[in-house]
Order: C-alpha cells, then sequence, then structure tokens
C-alpha cells in the first residue's frame, strides 16, 4: 500500500479522533463537483473508503447545472461508485411556495434551496438508517461561519462554527483550509467545477470570503492554527455549558401527551433576564424562533401567539406552551369504512355499526345518522366566521370563536382543532370538542355512523 499523502493522514487522523465513522460503515458523500467536495471524495478514495456519490441539480444555471451533474457522473462511473441524481426545479418550487404564502415571511432561494438538498439526504437516510452522509466543510467555512453567526447573534454554540459531526452528518474537511484543498487538487492534477455564483457579492458569506478572510488572515499569522485550537476548546466548553443548561431547562419545563413543550413562566422568572434568554436560545434552538421572538417569549405581558416556521408558541400568564406549526391541509372523506390519515398526528376512523345502547359522544367519539352517507365530507382547521350549531342547544347556531372561549379553549388550541364538515360547508364536528346537531342519530334509527379520532403518539 502507498503512502498517504499528507493531507490524507490529517483527514484520517481527525475522522479517527472525532470518530467520525469507521471502515465498514455506510457513506453517502454530498458532491457538488466543486473542488471542496471533489477533493474531499480523492482523499476517501486513498484511504479506502468508497462513498456513494449524491448530487442535487437545482436547475438554476441552466446548461451549467446539467454539466455539474455529468461532471459527478463520470467521476461515480471513473471510481466505480453508486450514484445518485435529485433535479429540482428550485426556482419554480420559490414562485410557487410564494404564490401560497401570501401573508407569512417568504423563503429565500438559498435557504430553499439547502431545504430541498437536506429533505433529500433525510429521506435517503431513513432508508438506510446505518448510514452517514459527508459533506465538505472545511476550515474557512467554520471561520465565516462564526463571524456570521457573531455578526447575527448567536450562544455559544454558534461560536464553535460547525460541528465536525450531527445527527447523521459527519464533516471530515473541518480543521482542512480551503488553501490545503486547493494545493492538493493541483499536486494530483484533479479537475473540478467552478459555480460562477461563487464569485458574487451578493450574500453576506461571500463578501466575507472575498473582503475579510485575506485581511485577517494577513492581520494575524498562523490564524488556521489558531482557528482549530479555539474551535476545538469552544465545542468541549459548550459541552459542559450545555449540561448543565439542559439540567436547569428539565426543572422548568415538561411534555403532555401531545408531546407539546409546557415551560413554567414562573419557575423561569426566577433567574435573571440574561439567565432566561440563555436558557430559552438554548432550550428552543432546534425550534427556529428568533432572538426577537424569544425576547418577546419572556417579556409579554398579555396572552400572545409567537409564530415560526416549524413551531407556534402560545404565551399565557403561566406557561409557554409550544407545539408543532399548524399546516394548513384539507382532507376528503369517501364515507367508506375505514381509516384517514388527517396528518401526522391525527387519524379519523369510520365505521358503520349497529345502533349501540348508548349514543354519548366523547370528545373523539362521535356517532351520525346513516343520511351522512349522502354526504360529501371533508376535514380543515377553523377559520375565522364558522359557525354550527352544538348538540344540547336547541339547535341555536354559535360562532365558533364564542364556542372555544366559553370552552375555555386557547388561541393555540383552536388553531390545531379540525372540523369535519359537508360540502356546504356546515360543522358537522368540532373534532375533540362537540358535535353539531346536524346529522345527529334519530330514534328509529338503527344503524349508525361512528367517527373516532385517534393521536399517534409515535409522531411525537
Amino acid at each position: 500500500m502507498s503512502e498517504l499523502s499528507p493531507l490524507a493522514q490529517r483527514t484520517k487522523a481527525f475522522i479517527e479522533r472525532e470518530q467520525l465513522f469507521a471502515p465498514g460503515d455506510g457513506l453517502y458523500l454530498a458532491i457538488s463537483g466543486g473542488v471542496d467536495s471533489t477533493v474531499l471524495l480523492y482523499l476517501l478514495l486513498e484511504l479506502g473508503y468508497q462513498p456513494q456519490l449524491l448530487h442535487f441539480n437545482y436547475q438554476l444555471r441552466a446548461e451549467a447545472s446539467e454539466k455539474d451533474a455529468d461532471f459527478v457522473q463520470n467521476l461515480a462511473k471513473k471510481n466505480n461508485l453508486n450514484f445518485f441524481l435529485k433535479k429540482v426545479d428550485t426556482g419554480a418550487e420559490l414562485n410557487r411556495l410564494k404564490k401560497e404564502n401570501t401573508k407569512g415571511d417568504k423563503p429565500s432561494l438559498q435557504s430553499l434551496a439547502r431545504n430541498l438538498r437536506y429533505q433529500w439526504f433525510t429521506d435517503l437516510q431513513q432508508e438506510n438508517p446505518n448510514s452517514y452522509f459527508l459533506t465538505a466543510h472545511h476550515l474557512d467555512d467554520a471561520l465565516e461561519t462564526f463571524l456570521i453567526n457573531f455578526l447575527r447573534g448567536t450562544g455559544l454554540a454558534g461560536l464553535g462554527g460547525i460541528a465536525p459531526k450531527r445527527d447523521f452528518y459527519r464533516r471530515p474537511l473541518l480543521e482542512i483550509s480551503r488553501q490545503d484543498i486547493l494545493e492538493y487538487a493541483q499536486e494530483h492534477g484533479i479537475s473540478w467545477r467552478e459555480d460562477a455564483s461563487n464569485q458574487s457579492n451578493d450574500y453576506l458569506r461571500n463578501q466575507l470570503r472575498h473582503q475579510v478572510m485575506g485581511e485577517l488572515r494577513a492581520l494575524q499569522s498562523g490564524l488556521n492554527k489558531r482557528a482549530v485550537e479555539n474551535f476545538r476548546q469552544l465545542r468541549s466548553s459548550y459541552q459542559i455549558y450545555h449540561e448543565a443548561v439542559q439540567e436547569k431547562w428539565q426543572q422548568i419545563t415538561q411534555t403532555d401527551e401531545r408531546g407539546w413543550l409546557l415551560v413554567d413562566r414562573q419557575k423561569l422568572s426566577v433567574w435573571p433576564a440574561d439567565t432566561q434568554t440563555t436558557l430559552l436560545h438554548e432550550g428552543l434552538s432546534e425550534m427556529g424562533f428568533t432572538p426577537e421572538q424569544k425576547r418577546q417569549l419572556i417579556s409579554a405581558k398579555k396572552s400572545s401567539l409567537i409564530k415560526a416556521d416549524q413551531y407556534w408558541a402560545l404565551i399565557t400568564e403561566k406557561q409557554l406552551i409550544i407545539s408543532p406549526a399548524v399546516v394548513e391541509n384539507e382532507i376528503i372523506i369517501s364515507l367508506k369504512e375505514g381509516n384517514y390519515a388527517i396528518d401526522k398526528y391525527w387519524t379519523l376512523s369510520l365505521q358503520k355499526i349497529k345502533r349501540p345502547q348508548s349514543l354519548k359522544c366523547t370528545a373523539n367519539v362521535a356517532y351520525f345518522s346513516p343520511d351522512l352517507a349522502d354526504l360529501q365530507l371533508r376535514v380543515r382547521h377553523w377559520q375565522e366566521g364558522d359557525k354550527f350549531r352544538p348538540f344540547g342547544l336547541a339547535g341555536k347556531r354559535q360562532k365558533l370563536q364564542d364556542f372555544f372561549v366559553n370552552g375555555g379553549v386557547n388561541r393555540l388550541e383552536r388553531a390545531h382543532a379540525w372540523l369535519l364538515i359537508d360540502q356546504e360547508d356546515q360543522i358537522l364536528w368540532v373534532m375533540g370538542y362537540r358535535t353539531a346537531e346536524d346529522y345527529a342519530v334519530r330514534p328509529n334509527e338503527q344503524e349508525v355512523w361512528r367517527a373516532i379520532l385517534t393521536f399517534n403518539r409515535q409522531a411525537k
């Protein structure tokens, strides 16, 4: 076996020290065709690994995007590696999302591309749970990320740059500079694809890369060595800090039967304001709330509903109640016996049965007249202006808003409430709360429809 190159030796030492992966592990390499990911491929091959190659074609650069995909596919053929290609018209997808989301925040092209790419990786990993996914983030990326986080506001975790491993992602080049990568490519005659957008200064990362990083290296000789040492120390410090924060976080939080997070505001208020901010910053770090939203969660004096992309938070006098974001959805019910998945949390089961002795409805079980079979039913969330005739109110119509307020149903629970409605938008059942007078079982009916609403606890 030939002697490893110096860069391969450094990469091997980093993989082993950080315990990123081992020979025999299934590896997928996210490869754009650029110099960073292409060099990582050759380093892995030099170390005896045979990664499967993943290339995402965003279809944003016309012919250049196709040439990138062809380049990576040829690399796979040349080295007898499996190749997987994902193509998405990202521009068209962005326009579609903007049209659908007329009121909320519009996604940026960069964030959408990133989300699409990582969703693909997540889907593949679920099919191959014992595999690791490698990205070519390097030391310069970590320094740029440190500066971006510092400028935008961050906690201790953000100052650690980029983690060598997180979930099923692994980053073997994190202590290798971009200059080292370029020199390796030149020494070994490696070709790669250039993305013209990398030369633009339209984005903060590119501005830092082109205008700041060179100046920093001119001001501080040995910057790379110092950065490696500092990032190691920051990550180590963060582990100790994180354990202490988690201990306090567990003292002030609990999870209810739906998987919603409940934060005790009284217990939180015992600590100084800065400590409260730190606890929320760390405890909610994976939920997408902005720094300003987190400040609102601490300082709000009245009930408020704070919405991030993936999670919503309700501020009450005693608690912060945090749930997954409400996703607008509408389900068509065919009125055949069976189970209907409303979303990943709730399932509606319908069955036609002989009339039971008791027709008492509970929060999650309802009975309806056999006339239900003549309807085209739908399931949707409640909307402003909805009205219905609650069972037991002598046929009187009531605004759903008033029904919720009178029943003490908070704003977050209202937003999550599902309605069973007919083709005329008439409400038959406020699922989990009350049926309507409409299509109630009549005394002479011997068969009834039974509807059961079930919560999927595994989806939390």
